[in-house]
């Protein structure tokens, strides 16, 4: 409203010159300063409130209850309307304004009850509101069913890119684990490496792209540690479209690894190469380029290829010109 008239009640938001400490229902008296006199009083509600509209109705059915004073119902709107900042405890505590053995029993049964869901992402645990999750899950639910339609062979939508477009990059990388552990766990989405789908998805090839994908993996089959150059295949087939959707797809599901720039091979060979390197080095202390190219009977080029890729997953460390485990 505009203005309370004498012994009226009213809820109102106070723009303070100085930060002062308060704690819900601490009373306060208002004066002013020339000439001096007592315009009201009243019980701070919210402490630690944000800035808030006039006439803003949600936010008002707010201050009801709070005003109420029935702490389990404050304490789940409180987390509610922090969720999307991922609060700890001491967040809670001090958006609530008490302090810490007045709200454990009521949020212990905010979390029994299914409310609030509790991540121990470290060593303080988030608290997130139920319907903050559900809302979440909608989104990315709309995301994953826009994808798969345009995207039929890819196996699912990069965790990074849900992280940015559905939780925010401000939230920590454990914490955004575990929110994916949990979906997958109730059966919202299905993870897959460093990929996300929906629970049912699957990768459906049609018959050309069928034929176009067995020729491939055959191709790679045949030529063992010297694989065929993706050029030379692409330009072997007529539906280079669909060829280069089948290729990706056969990345992106492991049937091939990619180690470099224009270089994969099929994942049993990936695999191969990686227990001739480990076993080798176990056995004779270290291994050299010269070493690893005669043990795959491959050539000098993809040997390199292969030592550098072992590098950079920490497999492997250079010590001079050979490679020792890391």
């Amino acid at each position: 409203r505009e203005e309370i008239s004498p012994g009226g009640e009213a809820y109102v938001q106070l723009r303070l010159e100085k930060q002062l400490t308060s704690q819900r229902n601490d009373r306060f008296v208002i004066r002013s300063y020339s000439p001096m006199y007592t315009i009201g009083g009243g019980i701070i509600i919210e402490p630690a409130a944000r800035k808030a509209k006039r006439f803003n109705l949600e936010y008002i059915k707010e201050l009801k209850l709070k005003e109420s004073g029935r702490t389990e119902n404050i304490l789940e709107n409180t987390i509610k309307n922090l969720s999307g900042r991922y609060p700890g405890k001491e967040d809670i505590l001090k958006a609530i304004g008490k302090r810490d053995e007045n709200i454990q029993e009521e949020l212990e049964k905010l979390v029994k009850s299914g409310s609030v869901i509790v991540l121990n992402e470290g060593e303080k645990p988030v608290y997130l509101h139920r319907g903050f999750l559900d809302e979440k899950v909608k989104v990315l639910q709309s995301i994953l069913k826009d994808f798969h339609s345009k995207n039929p062979l890819k196996t699912g939508m990069s965790k990074e890119e849900i992280k940015n477009r559905v939780f925010g990059s401000r939230i920590k990388q454990k914490l955004y684990s575990c929110i994916v552990e949990l979906l997958e766990d109730e059966g919202k989405v299905k993870a897959c490496g460093s990929f996300i789908s929906l629970k049912n998805f699957k990768v459906k090839y049609t018959p050309v792209q069928k034929k176009i994908k067995e020729k491939i993996l055959s191709e790679f089959d045949k030529e063992g540690f010297i694989p065929p150059k993706y050029t030379e295949m692409e330009a072997g087939c007529e539906d280079k479209g669909n060829f280069k959707m089948v290729f990706e797809s056969l990345i992106d599901s492991g049937d091939l690894v990619k180690i470099g720039e224009n270089c994969c091979f099929l994942s049993r060979d990936y695999e191969k190469a990686k227990d001739v390197v480990v076993n080798f080095i176990r056995s004779r202390g270290s291994m050299s380029l010269a070493q690893l190219r005669d043990e795959l009977n491959t050539s000098r080029k993809y040997a390199t290829i292969f030592m550098e890729h072992f590098d950079s997953i920490k497999l492997t460390k250079r010590v001079g010109d050979s490679r020792v485990l890391y």
